[in-house]
């Protein structure tokens, strides 16, 4: 008689799969991450992310300061702001196939909704009646109360009602959650870390990266993915423009690879020999004469002559 699984047993296992996984190399699939299972893997091969590396290469397309927080009474229409909320009611529900979620908040005795037309993981956890949490999105002052449409959500404790990380928030793939997309952008540029290869890590020569004064890719991936948080609103403002050295860096190596790829392309055009077209009703002594006249110009890398004489006539 076999012992039935305990919940505890089932889920140490689970674990020590998942922990078994582990990537050596960064040219491997995806699917060799722990926490990418089939599916996953499927969505980022649909979004043309095959490998590790790759996946790694996905940075941010925002970066925003969470200690600043704003406050309502200042806020005009169309802001980006981030501020500390109470939580006073929350529901949800769907009509005629349509989702909507909305929540009542209120931020220092000011009154404010807060809004959904998709479902989000885990918003009714975050947003339950009573709870602190963490609002950031853009607000919209009209007429009545100011609304927050589709505004991130996290929880906020009395001991710490800020903190001084860098929220990133990372590219929509289709199935797959920001949030989910940035652990797993982390968690590829973690074993990229991770690898005992460096030849493997970085493709592009030293003497390249010095000459160009660049970073190397687990430098550059590092201040990207995990930003330090006492950076300067300069620094904070080039991490949102693009246009720091490890943005550069990423930039050069994608640009360098495909100048790399056409020139071996062209490369295998020259060697090819020329094919002569045949037209309808000419003789084959003729065709044979004029492949044959391709060939040698080919081979011999030269004009042949009388052709801008010909040309100039033709004018």
């Amino acid at each position: 008689m076999t012992e039935p699984t305990r919940p505890d047993v089932a889920a140490g296992r689970r674990s020590s799969r998942a922990s078994a996984k582990r990537v050596t190399k960064p040219g491997d699939g995806v699917e060799q991450l722990a926490g990418v299972g089939p599916q996953t893997a499927a969505r980022l091969r649909s979004a043309g992310i095959e490998t590790v590396r790759a996946l790694a290469c996905v940075t941010p397309t925002r970066y925003r300061c969470r200690r600043r927080v704003a406050s309502l009474a200042e806020a005009r229409d169309g802001d980006e702001l981030e501020l500390a909320a109470e939580v006073l009611r929350f529901r949800e529900r769907r009509f005629r196939g349509r989702y909507r979620a909305q929540a009542e908040l209120v931020v220092d005795g000011a009154r404010c909704t807060a809004q959904w037309f998709h479902p989000v993981g885990g918003l009714r956890e975050r947003a339950r009646v009573g709870a602190r949490v963490l609002v950031a999105g853009r607000v919209r002052c009209g007429a009545g109360l100011p609304v927050f449409s589709h505004p991130r959500v996290r929880g906020l404790t009395d001991e710490a009602p800020t903190t001084a990380e860098i929220e990133r928030t990372y590219p929509d793939l289709e199935g797959l959650g920001e949030a989910r997309l940035g652990a797993l952008c982390r968690g590829a540029w973690a074993a990229l870390a991770a690898c005992s290869d460096d030849d493997a890590v970085e493709l592009l020569p030293p003497a390249l990266l010095r000459a160009r004064a660049l970073p190397g890719l687990l430098d550059a991936l590092r201040s990207l993915h995990e930003p330090p948080a006492e950076l300067s609103d300069d620094a904070l403002a080039q991490l949102n423009a693009g246009t720091t050295a490890a943005h550069r860096r990423l930039l050069f190596e994608s640009h360098f690879f495909l100048q790399l790829e056409l020139l071996r392309r062209r490369a295998r055009w020259r060697q090819r020999a020329p094919v002569a077209c045949a037209l309808a009703g000419e003789p084959r002594r003729r065709r044979r004469a004029r492949a044959t006249r391709a060939a040698i110009l080919f081979r011999n890398r030269r004009r042949p002559s009388g052709a801008r004489s010909r040309r100039s006539r033709t004018t």
